[in-house]
């Protein structure tokens, strides 16, 4: 008596936002509600590590600079 065939577990996952990264939900470069100045994309979530990984044209950490030296503008 006072034993059960069934077994409940409740587990809790702890998540980042998108635009948050890491154990402690750091928010990415550029901010979190337009990571990578929109340039790129935050590697995000709690296993992110928070690069940015920017699109073609765009580099820095937080995709904020233009690789073309001869233009300029976002």
């Amino acid at each position: 008596s006072g034993c059960s065939l069934e077994c409940w577990k409740d587990v809790v996952e702890k998540a980042c936002c998108p635009g948050y990264w890491g154990s402690q939900c750091y928010e990415c470069p550029g901010g979190a509600e337009t990571p990578c100045h929109g340039r790129g994309t935050c590697l995000d979530g709690i296993d992110g590590n928070g690069t940015c990984v920017c699109k073609e044209n765009f580099g820095g950490s937080a995709c904020q600079e233009c690789r073309d030296p001869n233009r300029f503008g976002p």
